[in-house]
């Protein structure tokens, strides 16, 4: 028999739980009962479950839990209440039975309803998974410097996605004219060796969150990837398909190099955009040896990156070309240039 249920949670920590959970929520749900959060009431705490059928998120609240039970509310609603809410600490009442809850904030006491729990899907499991564990300020710079790179027409899904190889230490990403290509220290055994594609829209909601741990832990399987770090678990769905060989279109020598400072370069960049500011931005590079001087004409898109200087290595006017802190680095970015007619 269902008995009442009451939690004692402060407000601020359900705020932040609610728009964590609730980015895996952002736009229109592709089913109604994925629109919902589910909370489930456990010994000192509250597990906050968010659905959808690509992605998941899971994350807990500290909590005084009276009774137990669990129930499904609409977090956009809930979150939305809880941020005109000047109370330190509120109370949600489940009564038996009852198709609402009643939360407490002070004198206040509003009424919510939920919905049917029964029908909502279940959280994917994470067991029969390989691991790796990053540093959590290496991770969120590999994303910064990688997914700009990946495209964003569905149509060809492996491009919106980064490739994770766990046997070199490597992520990629590409839209098929530029690459980005980044190593990086991980722990691993080497039986969890692995190449998978991430979903960058996953890795973009990732570093938009506040991340206290030092690490992250990249749980994995076939089809789903685990990304868990404060009590919090993000799940993604694994991008189906085949990379390209990255390591092949990297030029194995060059005849032109290039050294730039990276800031003028960047404010170069920043000049011109306002000739070419849409989805198929190109630049026109002239390098001028005898005159010591770097020519642009256009503007393009760039990621970001923290080296005060950058080369550039070149063979012709239409092979893919190198840009790197040095010629030695092993991140790279590989553009491919564009035959345009005069």
């Amino acid at each position: 028999m269902e008995e009442k249920l009451e939690l004692y949670l402060e407000t601020e920590k359900v705020i932040k739980a609610l728009e964590f959970t609730t980015k895996v929520l952002k736009g229109k749900p592709t089913s109604e009962i994925y629109a919902f959060n589910k909370f489930i009431a456990n010994k000192d705490k509250v597990d906050i479950e968010a659905v959808e059928m690509y992605e998941a998120a899971k994350t807990s609240v500290k909590a005084n839990v009276d009774g137990e039970g669990e129930f499904i509310i609409d977090p956009k609603q809930l979150l939305m209440m809880l941020k005109n809410v000047d109370i330190d600490e509120i109370i949600i009442t489940k009564e038996p039975e009852k198709n609402y809850i009643e939360i407490q904030s002070g004198w206040n006491v509003t009424s919510m309803p939920i919905g049917n729990i029964e029908s909502y899907p279940s959280f994917p499991d994470i067991n029969d998974t390989k691991q790796i564990e990053i540093a959590t300020e290496e991770l969120k710079e590999l994303i910064e410097n990688t997914t700009f790179a990946c495209s964003t027409d569905e149509a060809r899904p492996v491009f919106t996605g980064i490739q994770l190889d766990t046997a070199k230490a490597q992520i990629a990403a590409s839209n098929t004219h530029m690459l980005a290509i980044r190593n990086f220290k991980a722990n691993h055994k080497s039986e969890n060796s692995k190449t998978i594609i991430i979903p960058a829209k996953t890795l973009d909601k990732l570093i938009r969150t506040t991340i206290q741990d030092k690490t992250v832990k990249i749980n994995f399987n076939d089809t789903n990837l685990y990304i868990t770090f404060d009590n919090t678990t993000l799940v993604s769905r694994l991008i189906n398909g085949t990379y390209p060989d990255v390591n092949r279109v990297i030029p194995k020598d060059s005849k032109v190099k290039c050294k730039i400072n990276k800031k003028a370069f960047e404010k170069m960049l920043n000049r011109i955009k306002v000739f070419s500011d849409n989805d198929n931005n190109i630049i026109k590079i002239e390098i001028n040896n005898k005159e010591k001087t770097l020519i642009l004409s256009a503007s393009s898109q760039k990621g970001n990156s923290k080296e005060d200087n950058m080369v550039m290595l070149m063979n012709t006017s239409v092979s893919p070309a190198i840009i790197a802190e040095n010629e030695y680095s092993n991140n790279k970015y590989i553009v491919t240039p564009l035959r345009v007619v005069q």
